[in-house]
């Protein structure tokens, strides 16, 4: 007997528009519980912006849905976000700022406090 795995993330309708690009537009897809994946595609495809929706970083359209192991997610609701792990093409930290100026910054943007 197989046992087929459950959607570990599944993002449905994203689109993004910045003024009149369109970013992203209207994708869905999923990813099952233990795969790794990678997003392709050339400079501009709406690779960075789809992570940034998933992660909450960018709000979500309205007709857009985030599920996470089939429960609905509101990317305004950043307590989900301790089961993501991300590695950028490029670094994120910013070189003007030492490492702990960078470790602040990313916590004050994402809202945590210093004891988390």
């Amino acid at each position: 007997m197989t046992l087929e795995k459950k959607a570990a993330v599944s993002a449905l309708n994203f689109t993004k528009k910045f003024g009149d690009l369109i970013a992203v537009d209207n994708i869905s897809f999923s990813i099952k519980q233990g795969e790794i994946v990678g997003l392709l595609g050339p400079n501009g495809a709406g690779k960075t912006t789809t992570i940034r929706m998933i992660t909450g970083v960018f709000p979500l359209n309205k007709n857009a849905k985030l599920k996470i192991f089939d429960k609905d997610i509101n990317p305004s609701n950043r307590s989900y976000k301790i089961n993501f792990g991300i590695v950028p093409e490029i670094s994120n930290a910013y070189r003007d700022y030492t490492v702990w100026q960078n470790i602040r910054f990313n916590v004050k943007i994402y809202g945590m406090n210093k004891k988390e």
